[in-house]
């Protein structure tokens, strides 16, 4: 399914994009995911032996350890696969900001390229009764994790 979705352009006129149905993620679901991997795990080199006699590796199976390595590759791949998408965040304070997903870090910090910032669907129906909704530019941003509430992408940006 196609809709239509007007922006506002920095010399007042509308330009279209086509967008498909946006899909909510949770980034940082992933991420935590991501940082409870086997790569993380410290190797001091020493043998450690269990109460047994038998060595800790010799307790932990190598599928355990073969599926979480096959799980951070997806989640990994799951991510790579949103860069240069259009996101759109909703933020703690109320505001949204619909921009190109570039990066993040282990805190769910988004960095959003060409990114326009949106009041909330409240604040703005008070403000402006014609319900076009004019975006701030902001250009490149980065989004604290912790002010994050929402994400939905959409297909890649095309520039």
């Amino acid at each position: 399914m196609t809709e239509e979705l007007k922006v506002p352009s920095l010399n007042e006129e509308v330009e279209t994009m086509s967008l498909s149905e946006p899909q909510e993620v949770n980034i940082r679901e992933i991420l935590q995911k991501l940082s409870h991997t086997p790569e993380e795990q410290i190797d001091d080199g020493k043998n450690s032996e269990g109460t047994d006699g038998k060595t800790i590796d010799e307790k932990t199976p190598d599928t355990k350890n073969s599926k979480q390595a096959e799980l951070r590759e997806q989640h990994l791949k799951r991510l790579r696969s949103w860069i240069n998408h259009r996101m759109t965040i909703e933020m703690t304070d109320g505001r949204v900001l619909v921009g190109t997903f570039l990066c993040t870090d282990r805190d769910a910090n988004v960095i959003l390229g060409s990114c326009g910032e949106y009041l909330s669907p409240e604040v703005f129906e008070s403000k402006e009764e014609n319900g076009a909704q004019e975006a701030r530019l902001l250009g490149l941003v980065m989004v604290p994790g912790q002010h994050i509430v929402n994400i939905l992408h959409d297909e890649p940006h095309i520039s």
